[in-house]
């Protein structure tokens, strides 16, 4: 999974599995969280290990994408241990959806990502795919096998993810790798499977356009998700194409299947640790066309994530050549994040990573558990300030502010007196902080403020 990319819900139906964890039934957009920001964390395999403790920081997210490699690192079952921790937890059991790895031939089933059948079957009723199914291979313009470039893999290849047979193939292994094991969560994450290629693969002959490639893999996500909600499993799927409008019209179409995944994923948005600089923000358009679509889809949640190459508390230079700093960074997404969230529905989810990435097992901020604004009034309004654009949206207790432009901000004048919430005062009594009427906002800073009483 990479920083490229990558709920229906209408009733919940607990079924109690090996592991502890609740099961679901096809669902509406069911919102399993009515905190302010809504929160997920993700836990790959390598970095820091996983170690009885880490439960405690894990079962405050609201979702937690995970590979089942970390089942039994505390106390045998660690999805029980979350779960003990916060009941109302889903858990995401990553896999792949696209692509095979020939090497993972060699990993046990429970340290798979992929279907890790290329040249053996693992009792699956098909049979390996290399040796019995060729033609689930896509093929380039010459005729050779798809390779998926991403440097942590060799020998890997893009599948022909819009055949019936190979949807079929991959709904058995899944079924009996992660549903029918001890490790299986509330659902399972797909990666790679957005309705626009945005991840580096050889094109394929086959889905070679924009229009192509969307209607395999929305044939794919319907089956699929269909399959998983037979079983009582949720799914979450990483898109991406937030940003534009191409990528706007593929995600749209997800709210017409017939069955719609649970979770639409957006792997970089706001604040990206991809390209040059330390933190990416994207240019305003792009920017806001992210923050729009938050509140689009109808039938599913989205999750949203943003990130730096920097670690906490650490200072170093954005893509504009800027100073940026790690905690500017998280504000800046996090407040982005507030201003499109559908306040109705809370069908919107937040994570933000630092250096270590998806190896870390702790990406939780104060923030989350110390900003409560209330209800939004309203949708966000945009006044201009000089040169800059400010966004802003009001709450119930306070406002959010937004400069996504690379233009500094001065004298913004106030809808009503507040008290500017940071990072460093967020422990503070908020009783102490001084009644302010005007904003300062720097290019690509975000601001929370509480009204004053």
């Amino acid at each position: 999974m990479k920083y490229i990319t990558c709920l229906l819900a209408t009733g919940l139906q607990i079924l109690v599995a090996q592991t502890g964890v609740s099961g679901h039934t096809p669902a509406g957009r069911e919102s399993s969280s009515s905190k302010f920001i809504q929160t997920f964390m993700v836990k790959l395999r390598g970095g820091e290990r996983i170690v009885p403790g880490h439960e405690m920081i894990l079962g405050k997210f609201d979702m937690l994408m995970i590979t089942r490699t970390w089942f039994d690192a505390v106390q045998g079952n660690t999805w029980k241990a979350i779960t003990s921790i916060n009941p109302k937890a889903e858990i995401y059991i990553q896999t792949e959806g696209p692509t095979l790895w020939k090497e993972a031939d060699k990993s046990s089933i429970q340290d798979l990502k992929d279907l890790g059948r290329y040249d053996i079957s693992r009792g699956h009723t098909m049979g390996a795919i290399n040796r019995d199914h060729p033609d689930f291979f896509l093929l380039d313009k010459n005729g050779q096998r798809c390779a998926a470039y991403e440097p942590e893999y060799k020998d890997r290849y893009l599948m022909d993810f819009g055949s019936p047979g190979y949807q079929k193939y991959w709904v058995e292994a899944v079924t009996h790798d992660v549903l029918n094991q001890p490790w299986r969560g509330s659902g399972i994450h797909i990666d790679n499977i957005g309705p626009l290629l945005t991840f580096p693969v050889a094109t394929p002959a086959k889905y070679d356009t924009d229009e192509k490639w969307c209607k395999a893999t929305l044939n794919f996500v319907d089956y699929v998700t269909g399959a998983m909600h037979q079983q009582g499993c949720k799914v979450w799927i990483n898109a991406g194409g937030t940003d534009n409008d191409r990528g706007w019209k593929a995600l749209m179409q997800l709210d017409g299947l017939s069955n719609p995944p649970d979770v639409v994923g957006e792997e970089g948005a706001f604040a990206v640790s991809s390209g040059t600089g330390d933190t990416r923000f994207p240019a305003e358009d792009k920017w806001k066309h992210s923050v729009d679509f938050l509140s689009q889809l109808r039938r599913s949640r989205q999750a949203y994530f943003s990130h730096t190459k920097l670690r906490r508390d650490a200072v170093g230079t954005d893509n504009y050549g800027r100073p940026v700093t790690f905690w500017q960074s998280l504000w800046f997404a996090m407040c982005s994040y507030l201003l499109g969230k559908d306040d109705q529905s809370s069908n919107a989810y937040f994570f933000f990573s630092g250096r270590d990435g998806y190896g870390s097992v702790n990406w939780w901020f104060d923030e989350y558990e110390r900003i409560d604004l209330g209800k939004a009034t309203g949708p966000y309004k945009m006044a201009k300030h000089g040169a800059a654009n400010v966004y802003w949206r009001e709450f119930a207790r306070g406002y959010v502010f937004v400069n996504p432009t690379e233009q500094d901000a001065q004298g913004i004048a106030l809808p009503s007196p507040g008290k500017e919430l940071t990072h460093e005062n967020l422990r503070s009594n908020t009783e102490t902080l001084p009644n302010i009427t005007r904003l300062a906002l720097q290019a690509h800073h975000g601001a929370v403020l509480l009204k004053a009483k």
